[in-house]
């Protein structure tokens, strides 16, 4: 009888021991859990954090939250209006300043953070593959008597390829 108490006994104490090893194992699991969760919301806010705030002075922010803006371009050479293709910055990839048709209109479509720097009228024009200054545009450079003059909603302005387009805006360059 003496034996029988002693093996269940035994088998108690390896029954206690196994029940502390599963409770243990499952309060590891949970702190290991628990970490981990904590790591990835840590993680996910600085993602959050990095793309929300400028990562530019503020002075040469234009939008926080994105923008859909159109300005209207047309050019002329010697009189004679030039045409402005569509679907520039429209192929494999789709950029947010683009034309859909060959009207002239220049589609602002930005998300999340959007600096002066991307939405100047000589990105446009780099976007295209055109030159674009205050001795060029397209293929004509100021030479003999000829200039390259540029009007913004029918004021003139030398800010050329400098110029931060703005939301309606009608841009016409001309040179003669």
């Amino acid at each position: 009888m003496e034996q029988n108490n002693y093996a269940a006994k035994k088998m108690a104490k390896q029954e206690a021991r196994a029940e502390r090893g599963q409770k243990r194992s499952f309060h590891n699991a949970v702190k290991t859990f628990s970490f981990l969760g904590a790591l990835a919301a840590l993680a996910g806010l600085g993602i959050w954090y990095a793309s929300s705030g400028p990562a530019a002075p503020q002075d040469d922010v234009i939008a926080q939250n994105g923008m859909h803006w159109h300005a209207q371009l047309a050019i002329f050479i010697d009189g004679k209006e030039q045409e402005i293709p569509a679907n520039i910055g429209i192929g494999i990839t789709h950029n947010p300043m683009h034309t859909h048709d060959a009207t002239g209109e220049i589609h602002l479509e930005f998300s999340g953070l959007v600096k002066k720097d991307d939405i100047k009228l000589g990105k446009f024009f780099a976007l295209w593959g055109k030159k674009f200054s205050s001795s060029c545009v397209l293929d004509s450079c100021a030479k003999d008597e000829k200039t390259v003059k540029m009007l913004v909603n029918g004021k003139h302005s030398d800010e050329f390829e400098n110029y931060i387009m703005q939301d309606k805006d009608k841009v016409e360059i001309r040179y003669e």
